[in-house]
């Protein structure tokens, strides 16, 4: 009796080898889902990246003019002292 049993065991477990059509789909849709997450979160970094620079032009460009200004209130020999007329 036990011999009749022990193909009918290795024909399941043959069958079992491989994945169902169903198991490579769902395989490849997290696949796809967590790729479009990594492309949608690099592209938000590189945008956070490119804001980042933008600021800091701006903030060195602001530098820049307010040393300028700052110089040419010394130069003018502004001291806060106002005579009015």
């Amino acid at each position: 009796m036990l011999r009749n049993l022990r193909p009918a065991r290795l024909r399941v477990r043959a069958r079992q080898a491989g994945l169902t059509l169903i198991e490579v789909l769902v395989a490849m849709v997290i696949s796809l889902v967590v790729a479009m997450a990594m492309v949608s979160l690099m592209a938000n970094t590189m945008g956070t990246g490119t804001r980042t620079i933008q600021m800091s032009r701006l903030t060195a460009e602001l530098r820049a003019a307010l040393q300028i200004m700052t110089r040419d209130v010394r130069r003018a020999n502004y001291h806060g002292n106002f005579v009015a007329c």
